[in-house]
């Protein structure tokens, strides 16, 4: 017994000189996460998701997040780099691309090209005819080292981030520990070629969307619990500020819906010691020693929590609330609405999961109630000029409306809680008798026949707002 005790004394003594004088892989820092709102409330646990149906990934896992293309088929990035295309239904599933990375965010740009924020390889463009070539590899003299979001805004700016400029993809667990804030949201011009820093020092930036009219763009902070909110237009252009100060769980995805919504996905739940652990850095750097070798994969589907996905409405409020207690699906890293309905993408599931959203007017917590705000639609009536915030001058139309300017060079329509609000922007003499506007890899304008109308100039273009009355 003696023999033993000696034996295990010299093996702490080890162990405790082996952590004090190892090279740490982490550099932590100290910070106060904030306080958690909790599963109550707008979060309350429920069983929304509990009949999601799993549409299979053929010989492939981790389809992170899916995005509808031009041609009608839905498109998802997988484990090991291959991108797969199949249509609404999960049927006709094929390998559309292979990046030999990790496709993360996705979007298609007005030629149909699939631009893609890889992992491992940085921004890219994938052809129609699936070849892949290479955007951007970093911004402002720092390579990337985890694209991750993505979104396209109407005049091809590509918006992306760069969730840490410290640890590569599949070693989160040290991004985790180390919470040293050092990511990057960004934006790429296809007209000059380059990309360059629009936010720094964001914790583990994640999703991103833009909103209407391209006025703003939501950046979910993974590692920070919070939505943020960078504007591109208007009186606050260059200005960012919190949009949602804190969540119950790790925002991923992030995604505009063109009807007054953004759909979040949540991809595991916050766990207070975690929370804890953030004051403590020599913990952390024990925890990284000791145990950073033996992390578990998070894209394993054991480890995963059940889907949480919630959808946010133009100020933040939360409208939506989709659970899955039963973990049918879990580690929801991707979300989007499409056709009637809703699709989760996750990095720990060999499948797409797929749910209806009924269209009745249930409680805020059911999982499908309406909006409750007007949104965008406030502002129309208001007179206000998205694009500039001046009053503008209204007039009331009792027969056909006034026609958008064909061959225009931007659309975009929004609806917000049954008010249909809509802008284009052309070259006024080209509006005679249109009765819509759909420029090349924009978003269509549709009007309806007795609406509120105003028109204003922007630069040499002329824009007419739509919203009814």
């Amino acid at each position: 017994m003696t023999r033993a005790r000696a034996a295990v004394a010299v093996w702490i003594g080890l162990a405790g000189a082996y952590l004090a004088a190892a090279p740490s892989p982490i550099a932590p820092v100290a910070w106060k996460p904030p306080p958690s709102p909790g599963l109550t409330g707008d979060y309350a646990p429920n069983a929304a998701l509990s009949s999601i149906e799993l549409l299979k990934i053929n010989d492939g896992h981790g389809p992170e997040s899916i995005i509808a293309g031009p041609d009608g088929w839905l498109y998802a990035g997988l484990k090991g780099g291959r991108i797969v295309r199949f249509r609404p239904d999960g049927s006709g599933m094929e390998t559309f691309a292979d990046t030999t990375g990790r496709a993360n965010g996705m979007a298609f740009d007005a030629n149909a090209n699939l631009i893609v924020a890889d992992s491992f390889k940085g921004l890219l463009s994938v052809s129609p005819d699936g070849n892949v070539s290479v955007l951007a590899e970093g911004a402002d003299g720092q390579r990337f080292v985890f694209p991750d979001g993505l979104d396209i805004a109407v005049d091809g700016t590509i918006w992306f981030t760069d969730a840490t400029a410290r640890f590569p993809d599949g070693e989160f667990h040290y991004e985790v520990l180390e919470a040293a804030a050092t990511g990057r949201l960004l934006s790429y011009d296809p007209r000059t070629g380059k990309a360059r820093t629009r936010v720094s020092g964001l914790r583990f930036p994640n999703g991103v969307a833009l909103g209407p009219n391209d006025t703003f763009i939501l950046v979910n902070e993974t590692l920070g619990y919070r939505t943020l909110r960078h504007w591109i237009r208007g009186p606050k252009a260059g200005r960012t500020e919190v949009f949602v100060a804190s969540y119950p769980a790790l925002p991923d995805d992030i995604r505009f819906n063109d009807d007054g919504l953004f759909w979040v996905a949540m991809n595991a739940y916050r766990m207070p010691w975690v929370d804890w652990l953030q004051l403590h850095p020599t913990l952390k750097n024990i925890l990284a020693k000791a145990l950073g070798w033996c992390f578990p994969d998070t894209d394993t589907r054991w480890l995963g929590s059940g889907a949480f996905v919630i959808a946010l409405d133009l100020d933040g409020n939360v409208v939506r609330n989709l659970q899955d207690p039963d973990r049918r699906y879990v580690t929801s890293t991707g979300v989007l609405e499409h056709q009637g309905y809703l699709y989760l993408g996750s990095v720990a599931m060999d499948a797409v999961g797929r749910i209806a959203l009924p269209r009745d007017k249930g409680s805020n917590h059911d999982g499908f109630p309406r909006s409750r705000t007007l949104g965008l639609a406030r502002s129309h009536r208001k007179s206000d000029d998205p694009f500039t915030g001046r009053r503008l001058q209204s007039f009331q139309s009792t027969g056909p409306s006034p026609t958008g300017p064909a061959g225009s060079s931007e659309a975009v329509s929004e609806s917000h809680a049954g008010t249909r609000v809509a802008v284009c922007c052309g070259q006024p003499s080209r509006a005679a008798g249109s009765r819509s506007c759909k420029p090349p890899g924009a978003r269509s304008c549709s009007w309806p026949r007795s609406c509120a109308w105003h028109s204003a100039r922007r630069g040499k273009q002329e824009c007419t707002i739509w919203s009814t009355a």
